[in-house]
């Protein structure tokens, strides 16, 4: 199975019909607390401001990846890149590294051939059981809240 979005046979990624982005877009379920303290971390590792970060439930997906249905985005975190391509699960994550100096080991590791397939295997895994590991994690309650974006400075 692979995890793109309608993916053709021979890639890993789908043309989506919005326009070219200048940020990658991270898709994530603001309902979900272990994603809500994993986009904290992101953002905190996103020095260059390369990536933007849209929860699930205000999304505008026929802008966004019209080839995307809401129920997939609610089973893994995805990214829309700036080409338009749009990549799920660990090839999410994967993506995400690339963009994230501090995560490039992780980035690079992925590539690693074959990796990627048991990475898959352990997102799923994760993905699913993420509203168990989030009490198991103390991210009940507003621990593990999103701080507010900061404002962006006018020019």
């Amino acid at each position: 199975m692979n995890p793109t979005i309608a993916a053709p046979p021979a890639g890993s990624q789908v043309q989506t019909s919005s326009a070219i982005r200048t940020r990658k877009a991270v898709i994530f379920d603001e309902h979900c607390p272990l994603c809500r303290k994993q986009v904290g971390m992101l953002r905190k590792l996103d020095w260059f401001k390369r990536l933007e970060f849209e929860p699930l439930g205000t999304v505008n997906l026929e802008a966004l990846a019209p080839q995307v249905q809401r129920e997939d985005l609610r089973a893994a975190m995805h990214v829309v890149t700036t080409a338009g391509a749009v990549h799920k699960g660990a090839r999410a994550v994967r993506n995400i590294a690339a963009s994230l100096p501090l995560l490039w080991p992780l980035w690079l590791l992925l590539w690693i051939p074959l990796v990627i397939y048991p990475a898959e295997w352990g997102y799923r895994r994760i993905a699913r059981n993420r509203l168990v590991l989030s009490k198991v994690l103390g991210c009940e309650g507003g621990a593990c809240e999103l701080p507010p974006p900061k404002p962006k400075a006018k020019p």
